[in-house]
């Protein structure tokens, strides 16, 4: 009897391959136009900056900030789209993940990243910062 067991197991999984197989076609079609029905956040560094620069505790460990590109969000990851960051903390390079939901788009969760991720793989560039502001001349106030 365990032999007629094992070949109604087999039996099982050949189906479920085969079915797998057969949905594969299906399924990519569906997820790619899933994507493609998505809008991509065209200002997505300047919205994920401004989160990265109130998330921290300290902001003064937080050195060069670099950002991949907007990417869809896929499995179980959150929101519509996800961007790597490589933030350098307490001089030492640590990779982030950004979730983005849209519409109106809104960072939804912040994070270390997991290999799921994939942010070891992505090539990144600063992000750009505000440009620093001018201080007043060190001169005798003016009367008036």
């Amino acid at each position: 009897m365990p032999g007629t067991l094992l070949s109604k197991s087999s039996c099982f999984f050949k189906v479920a391959r085969r079915s797998l197989v057969a949905c594969s076609p299906i399924c990519g079609a569906w997820v790619g136009a899933v994507a493609e029905e998505r809008q991509a956040v065209p200002n997505y560094k300047e919205l994920i900056h401004s989160v990265v620069k109130t998330s921290f505790a300290d902001p003064s460990s937080v050195g060069l900030v670099e950002i991949s590109p907007l990417h869809p969000t896929r499995g179980p990851q959150m929101g519509d789209w996800m961007a790597c960051l490589r933030i350098v903390i307490d001089g030492q390079p640590t990779l982030y993940a950004a979730f983005i939901d849209s519409p109106p788009p809104v960072v939804s969760h912040l994070r270390r990243a997991v290999r799921f991720d994939d942010c070891d793989r992505d090539e990144y560039e600063p992000i750009a910062s505000p440009p620093p502001v001018q201080d007043r001349p060190s001169g005798r106030p003016r009367k008036k």
